[in-house]
């Protein structure tokens, strides 16, 4: 396979055919006075072929004739487009229910290799193990040493445990014939729409007109009047500028509050426009006073000569819960928050009900500016049916289920793993493949993930 020449080389070459050149019409010396074919010389003194000579002197002199200098373009690289991978939601729940079932039904730890192998099998995704490596250490996952010192890809205990207390404590709000409603907000841009679960589809986005959607909604439908989209970057209106904690209260108080059933249970993310946390704990970054008042404020003892990192270690040690103000809003009205597990938009019925119309959305109106893309888009909401609804909380339930299946067992699947490596060490008789898959893992998570 040939190489292609770049443009210093190109630059000598030219430099050495012009060498030969002025020694042909050097009269003084006839050493080449005969030499008809330079391109052959120069050929044999560089080492490129004689149609790459000829290519070059040909360029050159043709830049030459159009009085310009000679600099000679280098060759064209070949453009192969970066391959885009579609992950969603969904997808990352399989990936998690996945690496479980490696410990329960295989009894080995998933290397990234063996992973990667049966996500493209099974359709699921198509991908680099650098990817998948990167995709799995956001979902929370990490490789932990085990005694007999090889290493098990465990996803964190704390979005472990508050999905068990998640799934838990929805089931028995169903039983107890509650409604639950489901919040969720996504914006649409002129050529794209984007869910805020969505992460990489754009660049450059907070800088690009959009429509903000923030809706609710049940397994009987839409919360009625519920509905807002406004424009970003907007300087009028009720609500204007992006989404923030300032428009999300407004929402919260003038539009699903009058609009929702006594006693329902809110489901929501941690977006950052939600989270704004009441007494919220001090940091390093805060004034010094500031610390104070707040061990002041718990009923902690400290010395006021105390310095700020000794009043930090003691502000570490106070195990105060998270308040938001949202749920303290939610909370007088009558109602019960519950949040979602980071990075579970697949437990959300609202983030499925955005797919379907995006769907609409891109097949009827693509080519529209965003005015339009607003009437298009409170005509597909409003005929968005409940059954439709239904449809998405009883998937919902279905992922709810399976990662309650999952998780229940997961505990007694993993020490009965660890306990049948701890003894193959022992007897000194480990399995080929168990062997070989642990050592991949090693090797493949050889930089630490500290999440």
């Amino acid at each position: 396979m040939s190489t292609a020449i770049t443009r210093q080389a190109k630059d000598v070459v030219y430099k050495v055919y012009k060498y030969f050149e002025r020694r042909k019409n050097d009269r003084s010396t006839i050493e080449y006075a005969n030499d008809s074919n330079l391109a052959k010389t120069v050929s044999e003194a560089t080492g490129f072929s004689v149609t790459s000579i000829k290519k070059i002197i040909k360029e050159a002199r043709s830049m030459e004739a159009h009085g310009s200098a000679v600099t000679i373009k280098p060759p064209q690289k070949n453009f192969f487009p970066k391959k885009r991978i579609e992950m969603d939601s969904f997808k990352e729940g399989v990936i998690r229910r996945k690496i479980t079932q490696w410990y329960k039904v295989k009894k080995c730890t998933p290397s990234l290799k063996k992973l990667n192998e049966q996500l493209k099998q099974g359709n699921v995704l198509d991908c680099s193990r650098e990817y998948l490596r990167q995709t799995i250490r956001r979902l929370g996952f990490k490789y932990l040493t085990c005694q007999s010192k090889r290493k098990l890809l465990i996803e964190r205990h704390d979005i472990m445990r508050l999905r068990w207390h998640y799934i838990r404590d929805i089931k028995n709000y169903r039983k107890g014939g509650k409604s639950i409603i489901f919040l969720g907000e996504t914006y649409v841009t002129q050529k794209c729409w984007q869910a805020n679960t969505d992460r990489g589809a754009m660049e450059n986005i907070s800088k690009e007109p959009r429509i903000i959607i923030v809706n609710a909604g049940s397994r009987n439908g839409f919360v009625h009047n519920a509905l807002l989209m406004f424009k970003s970057h907007s300087k009028t209106g009720d609500y204007h500028g992006d989404m923030n904690a300032t428009n999300f209260r407004k929402w919260i108080n003038e539009k699903l509050l009058p609009n929702i059933p006594p006693n329902s249970v809110i489901v929501m993310d941690n977006a950052a426009y939600n989270s704004t946390q009441i007494n919220k704990k001090p940091t390093m970054s805060s004034l010094k006073s500031e610390m104070q008042q707040w061990l002041e404020n718990q009923g902690v003892q400290h010395h006021s000569a105390m310095r700020k990192c000794d009043l930090m270690k003691i502000i570490d040690e106070q195990n105060t819960e998270k308040h938001y103000k949202i749920d303290e809003i939610l909370n007088e009205n009558g109602h019960i928050v519950l949040r979602l597990p980071p990075n579970h938009p697949d437990l959300n019925p609202i983030e499925l009900v955005w797919g379907h119309v995006k769907g609409e959305l891109e097949r009827t109106s693509i080519d529209s500016n965003l005015d339009e893309k607003i009437k298009d888009l409170e005509l597909l909401f409003s005929n968005y049916s409940p059954e439709k609804w239904k449809n998405c909380d009883e998937h919902v339930i279905k992922n709810e289920d399976e990662y309650y299946k999952s998780d229940r067992g997961f505990d007694d699947a993993l020490d009965r793993f660890i306990i049948q490596v701890n003894q193959k060490d022992d007897d000194d008789d480990d399995d080929d493949d168990d062997e070989q898959v642990l050592t991949e893992s090693e090797h493949e998570f050889d930089m630490e993930i500290d999440l």
